[in-house]
């Protein structure tokens, strides 16, 4: 394929993924009320996140296997093909189906309405969203740096890249098979914060490191996977056990909404932050703003009430 031919199918590439990525997660997030109702919140945000982990850590050594073996062409048709063996395992699936009001029509604002007034009517709930808003705006440039990172910073290749990759991947599996086996005596929000916390200093650290400390770089990697992990697991358990099931949904999706907006942000000043300001210095920045805002989340006292039973 032409690079022309390339940029001009990038639109219609962007509508197609944004209605295949932004779907799912509204019905996951869905699902996820309903498994919550039967003592799984914890459980629910694992098996979400944890398919997740399981991608980051075989998708980048299945990329570099099938880039030396078949042209980009046939490894787009395979992602088409596991998009459709994904739909249609669906059909030997059963979802539950929360009870609603079958007399109304569907309306898409007034569902926007109902999610953000069931979200605010929860006393704290709406900081809690606005923290990791913010937190996620500064955790998706860094995100997209870390190639770059790899291979300007530490002077890596395409396996040092790929391992990167897998130990994000590896290090929030971990995090999951940690929270899943046994239940813990701790605040939810509490643990929410310190993961805001361990995230930050990871980035900032790894943005104090030489040349030659590339190990340290995926220590640091495998550790805010790890935290990534342990912070959805908390994150969506909380929502569960403080949103009604019936607009759980809606809730969640608006987060999604809200939480990406803000990223793709974050995401366009990639570029004039890598050149502008320096791969190094924006790790330091966004991991300092991460641990104020981790930092932030323990003075507010409504945001602290949150984990207490309703």
């Amino acid at each position: 394929m032409e690079f022309a031919q390339f940029l001009a199918k990038l639109p219609c590439t962007g509508a197609g993924g944004g209605v295949v990525f932004f779907g799912p997660f509204a019905v996951q997030h869905a699902l996820a009320a309903a498994f919550g109702q039967h003592g799984g919140q914890v459980a629910g945000g694992l098996v979400h996140h944890g398919a997740g982990s399981l991608s980051s850590i075989a998708g980048p050594a299945l990329g570099a296997l099938l880039i030396n073996l078949t042209s980009i062409g046939n490894i787009l048709l395979l992602d088409v093909a596991g998009a459709a063996i994904a739909c249609i395992s669906l059909l030997c699936v059963r979802i539950p189906n929360p009870a609603r009001d079958t007399t109304r029509k569907p309306d898409l604002w007034r569902e926007f309405r109902e999610g953000f007034s069931a979200m605010h009517a929860i006393p704290g709930m709406g900081w809690f969203f606005t923290l990791a808003i913010v937190v996620w705006f500064f955790i998706m440039p860094v995100g997209v740096m870390f190639p770059l990172m790899t291979l300007q910073h530490f002077g890596g290749g395409a396996f040092e890249m790929s391992l990167i990759e897998i130990v994000w991947g590896g290090g929030a599996l971990v995090g999951g098979a940690v929270m899943g086996a046994r239940t813990y005596r701790v605040s939810r929000i509490v643990l929410v914060n310190l993961m805001y916390l361990v995230v930050g200093l990871s980035f900032a650290l790894s943005g104090l490191l030489s040349p030659a400390g590339f190990l340290w770089f995926a220590l640091f990697t495998a550790a805010a996977g790890i935290s990534s992990s342990v912070f959805n697991a908390s994150f969506v358990s909380v929502v569960q056990t403080r949103i009604e099931a019936g607009m759980l949904g809606r809730v969640m999706s608006l987060y999604r909404s809200f939480g990406l907006l803000p990223a793709a942000l974050g995401l366009l000043g990639t570029g004039f932050l890598a050149e502008n300001v320096g791969l190094t210095t924006t790790f330091v920045v966004a991991g300092t703003i991460i641990v104020a805002v981790g930092a932030a989340g323990f003075f507010i006292p409504s945001v602290m009430r949150l984990d207490r039973n309703p």
